[in-house]
């Protein structure tokens, strides 16, 4: 595996890092706004909005946060990373379940960028899931492919092979 292939990665789950942790910040700065948000999108219980709204901002922030400080080599980056990924792949999850069960009128998202009413999810989910595989992808590949359940680390471009 070459080292810009694993450097390129690295910035990718940097930048994705960066970007949820800016998320993460406005989500705080704006934290009523936040619940309210996802009290109008009618998904969660009304009494769990605001704890699953708090271990969002904090679990955002933390990810962006430990990414940022694994990428300069002062935490592992990698697992980091992966729990990026359980946090898109749950962003993901609950916007198919919008897909499937709309809001009875249109609501803003929720994720702390952009501020415009959304009609169809569908392109939520799908900017979700497939930022959950990206990041899957540049984990395995930042670290130099996947392992061949000996511990031993098998680059993807030989097929897997040791």
């Amino acid at each position: 595996m070459s080292r810009s292939i694993r450097a390129l990665c690295r910035v990718l789950v940097l930048l994705l890092g960066c970007v949820t942790l800016v998320a993460g910040i406005s989500k705080a700065q704006a934290y009523g706004e936040f619940v309210d948000t996802v009290r109008l999108q009618g998904m969660l219980p009304n009494g769990a909005v605001s704890p699953v709204c708090f271990v969002v901002v904090a679990g955002e922030i933390g990810c962006g946060a430990w990414i940022a400080l694994g990428c300069c080599g002062l935490a592992s980056w990698t697992r980091a990373a992966t729990c990026l990924t359980i946090l898109f792949g749950g962003f993901a999850v609950y916007c198919w379940c919008l897909v499937v069960a709309p809001p009875t009128i249109p609501t803003g998202c929720g994720c702390g960028i952009r501020s415009a009413l959304v009609y169809d999810w569908r392109p939520v989910a799908l900017t979700n899931s497939s930022l959950a595989f990206l990041l899957v992808f540049a984990s395995v590949m930042g670290r130099g492919g996947v392992t061949n359940g000996e511990g031993r680390l098998v680059g993807l471009a030989e097929g897997g092979r040791p």
